[in-house]
C-alpha cells in the first residue's frame, strides 16, 4: 500500500510588492495553521519517509514546518521545481516518480494545480484547497507510478477551520 499526503501551502504574505511570487514568506497566521494541521495528523505524518516539495519559499517553509513537526529530517526534503506553478500533468508525474520503496509520502504545492489534483481522486469534488489544507489518499498498490482512482482504498480531505 502507498499513502499520500498532498499540503497547499500555508497563507502567504502579500505585504512586500517587492518580492516575486516565488519568493513570498508564509504568515505568522499560515505558520499557524500548518502547524495545527500536522499536530492534528502527527501520528499519521510520521510514518513519512519521503518529502517533496515546490522549491517556492512559501511552500519550503511549509514543508520545513511539517518536518519539524514530525521529526522528518529538513535536509532530505526533494525540492522539485516542476511542482511550482505545476499542471495536474506535473503533480502526477512526481506521483508516479515517488521512490518505490517510500509507502509514505508527503507533497506541498500550489493552486490550482492541488485542487486539480484532489477532485482526480477525491469521490466527492472539492471547489478549493485552501492554504494549509490536506488531502489523504492510500492506494492499493506497491508501485507509486501504479497509483490511481481505481486503486484507491481511502481518501481524506481537512482544512485548518476544522481545528
Amino acid at each position: 500500500m502507498k499513502t499520500l499526503y498532498f499540503f497547499r501551502h500555508a497563507k502567504s504574505s502579500w505585504d512586500d510588492s517587492n518580492l516575486s511570487d516565488f519568493d513570498r514568506e508564509i504568515t505568522c497566521k499560515g505558520s499557524g495553521s500548518i502547524f495545527s494541521m500536522v499536530y492534528f495528523h502527527k501520528e499519521s505524518l510520521r510514518k513519512a519517509n519521503y518529502v517533496v516539495s515546490s522549491p517556492a519559499v512559501r511552500a519550503m517553509q511549509t514543508a520545513q514546518i511539517i518536518c519539524e513537526v514530525i521529526g522528518y529530517n529538513v535536509d532530505n526534503i526533494d525540492y522539485r521545481r516542476s511542482l511550482y506553478n505545476a499542471s495536474l500533468s506535473d503533480v502526477l508525474q512526481v506521483v508516479a516518480l515517488l521512490p518505490n520503496d517510500s509507502d509514505y509520502a508527503i507533497i506541498v504545492g500550489h493552486n490550482p494545480s492541488a485542487t486539480d489534483f484532489a477532485n482526480t481522486f477525491l469521490p466527492h469534488g472539492i471547489s478549493n484547497l485552501p492554504t494549509s489544507g490536506a488531502i489523504r489518499l492510500v492506494f492499493d498498490t506497491d508501485i507509486w507510478s501504479d497509483a490511481n482512482r481505481k486503486n484507491l482504498i481511502d481518501s481524506m480531505v481537512d482544512y485548518p477551520k476544522n481545528h
